[in-house]
């Protein structure tokens, strides 16, 4: 055996160990279908995925991605992610070939079984021609399993789709009849304006009842355009439907084609509130540039999101990376928000994760009483709980006679938890968002907070998103951004402390409930709210750093996330014993761009 087969085969070995730290049934049964590349615990934006299709799955409370290649990735929090796995064993007997192509594979789950929807292409069989162009033999097929990772195999060998004609990117869609539709794409190679058609599904979804109806035409879109023998037309792709209805009941389909060579996606609404339509187009796409074939979804906690693909030319290289922007469907219209970058629900009992926060341990700062340690952080019921208890046990770091606080105290007499992000998930510009119940009893300290990556503080920079404690015996909620001046851990500070009876006066129940805090963070701009209230606004022309920083600026460059439960200390004042323990509940932390 050469060299580099040997190597080849050492590496494959060491990925499958790795898998199999990964724990639980799915990843037990899937292991047999581990694909070469497999990984563990890979980052969103590292995966390179066309027409990503995500299924949450409340029975296994795992997330599953799937999209072109028919290829399964697996996640427990939709930013890190295991695989990929084979998921799709095609009838290599059928018309799908031997080596089919797999496009825009999608998963749902329907009277209690999974079905795949996938786009197969068999370049061996050719069904025409086209203004010059061969037509390959494409379709969409469906395909069931028990479980949602599958495998998911033909449920019949029955065509159903045309077999003349190339179609592709179909879909599921239970219309208001109560009967199952595929909703897929005629495509525009053999027609010249691409369609967008349905046809009925028999109940099992085991073949398709009578043949496919249009819906509308690709020249139908207001916004899609291209220039062809030197005239600007309407773009010819039709691409990516999914559809959805807002909660007022509206039905509407979200569909992707191009604008002058980028990669876009609009929606249309039926006028009848039914398949058949009529179909109107809105005006403008609902997406960026280069983001489209977009699928809906909600997470594990409720939340409507979209995942979609960004589409890149790299030098020649079409680059498409899965992505996730959370949507509104509360009124008549569907609203695309922000793109989601990371966030942590927190949906799992038990120890917070590790891939992405790191204790604290110890007497650290600013003189506080608590002691911090690992196990006053957990996750329960869809919380992350950071809990401050008394204590009563010797101090290991005490030293008769010593000097610094840390040393001097004989006994810990408290213990809390503190935990951050730094060197696993830090970001630079965009929103962070943190929900949270915090405690305000006297001698409670919480804070939401970000460090700098690069230098000691304050020349690394601080934004307090969130600080509660008394100022002259009187509870304030603080929001501040410091920075470096001319001396070492001399900071200037930009603070603006609301006294908390403000927010009282507002809501005599308000500490019982959870709030919003969030941090808007630009090239020029921090901009700090509660509840959508602005607290603070501080221009970065103002945030360069003194001579110890060497007049940088701490407030461009990327930051990590710190939760905290302190107490007492410079700020916290008389801890309250009899308040204790004391909790402080976060619900999500989330970052968007």
């Amino acid at each position: 055996m050469n060299i580099r087969k040997c190597l080849t085969v050492l590496i494959f070995s060491l990925l499958l160990l790795c898998g199999k730290a990964v724990a639980g049934e799915p990843f037990e049964s899937l292991r047999s279908r581990q694909l070469w590349g497999f990984k563990v615990d890979v980052p969103r934006d590292s995966i390179r995925l066309s027409d990503p299709c995500i299924l949450a799955d409340k029975e296994s409370g795992l997330y599953y991605m799937t999209g072109t290649s028919g290829k399964l990735w697996i996640s427990r929090d939709l930013d890190k992610w295991t695989g990929p796995y084979r998921l799709i064993e095609p009838d290599t007997t059928s018309w799908m070939g031997r080596n089919p192509e797999i496009w825009a594979a999608e998963l749902h789950l329907y009277n209690g079984k999974y079905y795949c929807f996938a786009t197969f292409t068999n370049k061996e069989v050719n069904i025409g021609s086209f203004k010059g162009m061969n037509l390959p033999r494409r379709a969409t097929h469906v395909m069931v399993s028990d479980v949602p990772w599958g495998p998911y195999r033909p449920i019949s060998d029955e065509n159903y789709l045309p077999e003349d004609r190339p179609t592709l990117d179909g879909t599921f869609w239970v219309d208001s009849d109560g009967k199952p539709y595929m909703v897929y794409c005629g495509e525009w190679i053999s027609n010249w304006d691409g369609t967008m058609e349905r046809v009925r599904l028999k109940d099992d979804l085991s073949g398709t009842i009578g043949n496919g109806k249009l819906l509308f035409k690709a020249s139908a879109s207001p916004w899609s355009r291209e220039k062809l023998d030197g005239k600007i037309v309407p773009n010819r792709v039709t691409d990516g439907p999914w559809l959805f209805r807002t909660d007022t009941g509206r039905l509407g389909m979200i569909w992707t084609s191009w604008i002058y060579g980028i990669y876009t996606q609009g929606v249309a609404y039926s006028e009848s509130g039914n398949i058949d339509g009529p179909w109107v187009q809105e005006e403008k796409p609902i997406t960026p540039p280069d983001h489209g074939h977009g699928m809906l979804f909600k997470d594990l906690s409720g939340r409507w999101l979209m995942s979609v693909h960004s589409h890149r030319n790299d030098h020649g290289n079409y680059i498409r990376i899965p992505q996730i922007f959370e949507v509104d469907l509360s009124g008549d219209k569907l609203k695309v928000g922000k793109k989601l970058v990371w966030s942590d629900e927190f949906n799992t009992d038990g120890p917070i994760n590790g891939l992405y926060w790191n204790f604290e341990n110890g007497f650290v700062r600013n003189h506080e009483d608590q002691w911090y340690q690992t196990e006053n952080a957990y996750c329960k019921d869809g919380l992350l709980v950071l809990e401050a208890r008394k204590e009563n046990r010797p101090n290991p770091l005490y030293r008769e006679g010593a000097k610094d606080w840390r040393s001097s105290r004989p006994t810990i007499d408290y213990t809390s938890a503190s935990v951050n992000t730094r060197g696993k998930q830090e970001f630079q510009y965009g929103t962070l968002e943190v929900r949270a119940r915090i405690p305000v009893a006297s001698g409670a300290w919480p804070a939401i907070w970000t460090l700098g990556k690069d230098m000691p503080w304050p020349s690394n920079g601080e934004i307090d998103v969130m600080e509660y404690y008394r100022i002259d015996d009187i509870p304030h909620i603080l929001a501040n951004a410091a920075w470096g001046k001319d001396k070492p851990y001399d900071a200037k500070w930009n603070s603006k402390a609301v006294p908390f009876e403000k927010f009282l006066e507002k809501d005599s129940d308000w500490t019982s409930k959870f709030h919003i805090w969030r941090l808007d963070w630009d090239k020029d701009y921090l901009r700090i709210f509660l509840d959508d209230e602005l607290l603070n606004e501080i221009s970065l022309e103002d945030t360069y750093n003194g001579k110890i920083g060497n007049g940088s600026n701490p407030m461009r460059q990327p930051h990590y996330v710190l939760l905290n439960l302190a107490l007492g200390g410079d700020n916290g004042g008389e801890i309250l014993r009899d308040a204790l323990p004391m909790k402080y509940e976060i619900d999500y932390v989330r970052i968007y761009q």
